[in-house]
C-alpha cells in the first residue's frame, strides 16, 4: 500500500485536480506526470479543528431544535440538513484543509495511501479537540441539566429496545457504506472524469444526508447512525459519558477497514495490462 510520501505512479491531470481539490493540505506537486505528496503535515490542520467544532455543534442545535419542534418528519429534516450543512463545510474547507472533519474518514484514507500517517494522526487530534470545544459550548448553551435531559442530542441508544451488538452492527454497516460513497464521488481520482472537483462536495453531502435519512429511524430511542467518531466524543464530553464511545470507535474502525481493503484491491493508480494479463500503472 502507498503511503504519502510515495508517488503514486501517473495519474491523468484531471485526477490531479480533483484529488488537489479534495485534499489541498496534502501540497500536492505536479513534475514529470507524477504526483508526490510533500511532508507539510501541520499546514492547515487548524481548519480541521475549526470545521470539527461548527459541524458537531450545528449538529448539537439542529438536533435540539428538532426535539423542541416535536415534528414527526424527522427524518426527512435531518437528510436534508446533513446534505445543505456538510455541502457548505467543504466547500468552505476543502481548499484549505482537505475538509475531512471525521476521524473515521482520515482512518480510512491513510489506510489507502491517500494521508501519511503522521499528518493523519495530527488531523485527527484536532478533530478531537474540536469537538470537544463544541461539547463545551454545548453545555454552555443548554446548561447541564438540559445537556443531559436530551443526551446531547446524538450518540445514544435504548438498552432496552436494542443491544449492543444490534447498534454496533447498524454502526458498522452505515460506517462502509458512506466510506465506500464517499470514496466513490470524491477520494477516488478515477472518478473526476464523472463529477470534476465543484460537484463533489455536494454529492458528499447528498451521501450522508441519504445514510442518514434512511436510519433516522429504525428503532425508539435510537438517535441513529453517527457515521463520525469525533462528533460522538464532542457530544461525550458534553454529557460526560463516555460508556457507549467504543461502539462509534470500533464501527468506524470495521467500516475503514474493509473500505481500505477494498480499494487498495483495485488501487486507481494501476490498470490491467492487457498483454501481461497483470497490472501496470495508469497513462498519464
Amino acid at each position: 500500500m502507498a503511503t504519502g510520501s510515495e508517488t503514486f505512479g501517473d495519474v491523468d491531470a484531471q485526477s490531479r485536480h480533483l484529488h488537489k481539490f479534495w485534499s489541498a493540505n496534502d501540497a500536492v506537486n505536479v513534475s514529470n506526470n507524477t504526483t508526490t505528496f510533500a511532508d507539510h503535515n501541520f499546514h492547515g490542520t487548524d481548519f480541521h479543528g475549526v470545521g470539527t467544532f461548527c459541524l458537531v455543534y450545528l449538529l448539537a442545535q439542529f438536533g435540539m431544535s428538532l426535539m423542541n419542534y416535536g415534528t414527526v418528519q424527522t427524518g426527512a429534516y435531518i437528510g436534508l440538513f446533513c446534505w445543505a450543512m456538510l455541502a457548505v463545510l467543504v466547500y468552505s474547507l476543502a481548499p484549505a484543509s482537505g475538509a475531512h472533519m471525521n476521524c473515521m474518514v482520515t482512518f480510512t484514507t491513510v489506510l489507502c495511501g491517500l494521508c501519511p500517517l503522521s499528518r493523519g494522526v495530527i488531523y485527527i487530534i484536532f478533530q478531537l479537540v474540536g469537538a470537544s470545544l463544541a461539547g463545551g459550548v454545548m453545555v454552555g448553551s443548554w446548561g447541564i441539566q438540559r445537556t443531559l435531559e436530551y443526551q446531547g442530542t446524538g450518540c445514544f441508544y435504548d438498552s432496552s429496545v436494542l443491544t449492543t451488538g444490534q447498534v454496533l452492527v447498524m454502526e458498522s454497516a452505515a460506517d462502509f457504506i458512506i466510506l465506500f460513497l464517499v470514496f466513490g464521488v470524491g477520494l477516488d481520482p478515477r472518478q473526476s472524469h464523472l463529477f470534476g472537483p465543484h460537484l463533489v462536495p455536494a454529492l458528499v453531502g447528498l451521501s450522508f444526508g441519504v445514510v442518514a435519512f434512511v436510519n433516522s429511524a429504525t428503532a425508539p430511542g435510537y438517535g441513529g447512525v453517527n457515521m463520525n467518531p469525533a462528533k460522538c466524543f464532542g457530544f461525550a464530553v458534553a454529557t460526560q459519558d463516555f460508556s457507549t464511545q467504543w461502539i462509534w470507535w470500533v464501527a468506524g474502525l470495521i467500516g475503514g477497514l474493509l473500505q481500505a481493503l477494498l480499494y487498495n484491491f483495485n488501487p486507481p493508480w494501476v490498470v490491467p495490462d492487457e498483454n501481461t494479463h497483470g497490472e501496470k500503472l495508469r497513462a498519464p
